[in-house]
């Protein structure tokens, strides 16, 4: 599975792992709706990774990077570790496959800055843009300036731009370097990925008793507009206790949809469990413990904000019924010569029952 949509979507782009796509829809609800209207297009692989649209300038420097060619690999600005030229415009494309996200990590970031005191690196500034889709639309993730090294980024679907300008200001600065890569499991390493999920991480008590998880492309910011779920299995005397080490998710209490809130979600069944609530905002959960031997974590993320995420450790314990230590506890209270008499009384009640 590559992809997976409902609810309400528009404009949300797929690109095949090769020379087929199967689509499957699948109704489920007591009411009828509208449904859905698609377009297809059949590209040979030497023109994928195109623009579409065709860009809307062209920059000095222009350069595709897709999935076929290189899974990672380095960009700089140009003539780097050398000062990068005044008055320079540069535009790296990234397209990927399948449920392949682009993963971003500068290693080096040092550009001219006027003055401390730019904010959001707005105004003519030497400052790398970061670009995703969103709804069929080009969204600006961030912009990037002066001498901090940027988060670790991650796009929201197959494709994502970096563009780099440059003004006439004299600059003997060196630019950035970054490491990208083409990724199928979100940044997550840990566990092992649901192939009938997009987004899915199995954990079994058989193969670990304990562990930590993390959101997507932790410690980085998590990409926009994406769904994952973490499905713990233990054993039947089992249960699944978690704590958060790390909580940074955007949102308003109580995390709902129209206050446009990105949220981690609990639940003991396979669907949704309203008596554990949703969290988001930057206050950690309590430790949370499962009612059974199956828990599911989902993490939902909306296009319009992002954070950094969270950092989960599990550990699957051994489960003792209360109510059977207290009737263990209360025996052993007996006098010794009561507890053997405890068979023999059994046997006798069985005795009067059995005929």
């Amino acid at each position: 599975m590559i992809g997976q949509l409902c609810n309400t979507n528009t404009f949300v782009e797929f690109v095949s792992t090769g020379p087929n796509l199967s689509i499957l829809f699948r109704s489920r609800s007591h009411f009828p709706s509208q449904g859905f209207k698609a377009t297809f297009m059949f590209q040979d692989e030497s023109e994928f990774g195109g623009n579409l649209d065709g860009p809307s300038i062209v920059p000095p420097c222009q350069q595709w990077i897709k999935s076929d060619t290189s899974k990672n690999d380095s960009f700089t600005t140009p003539g780097y570790p050398k000062p990068y030229p005044a008055n320079f415009h540069c535009v790296y494309h990234f397209t990927a496959r399948g449920r392949e996200r682009i993963q971003i990590l500068f290693s080096d970031f040092n550009l001219y800055i006027p003055s401390e005191d730019i904010k959001d690196c707005a105004g003519p500034v030497d400052a790398v843009m970061v670009f995703i889709t969103i709804n069929g639309q080009k969204e600006r993730l961030n912009n990037f300036c002066g001498n901090v090294l940027p988060p670790q980024l991650m796009s929201n679907g197959p494709s994502m731009s970096v563009e780099f300008k440059s003004y006439q200001t004299p600059s003997n600065l060196r630019g950035f370097r970054a490491i990208y890569r083409f990724v199928t499991n979100f940044g997550i390493t840990a566990g092992e990925q649901d192939p009938q999920q997009v987004c899915g991480f199995i954990f079994n008590s058989t193969k670990r008793t304990n562990g930590t998880f993390t959101s997507p492309n932790y410690p980085g910011l998590y990409p926009r507009a994406t769904e994952c779920h973490y499905f713990f299995y233990g054993r039947k005397s089992e249960r699944l206790t978690l704590m958060f080490a790390y909580f940074d998710v955007e949102g308003v209490s109580p995390c709902t949809t129209d206050l446009a809130s990105d949220f981690v979600e609990f639940s003991n069944f396979r669907t949704v469990d309203r008596k554990i609530p949703r969290y988001c905002g930057g206050k950690k959960p309590k430790i949370i413990e499962s009612d059974g031997d199956f828990f599911r974590v989902a993490f939902k993320s909306n296009s319009k904000f992002d954070g950094t995420g969270f950092e989960a450790f599990y550990q699957f314990r051994n489960y003792v019924d209360p109510l059977t230590v207290k009737r263990i506890s209360g025996i052993e209270r007996l006098a010794p010569w009561k507890i053997d008499m405890i068979p023999v009384l059994m046997m006798f009640a069985l005795i009067l029952i059995v005929p």
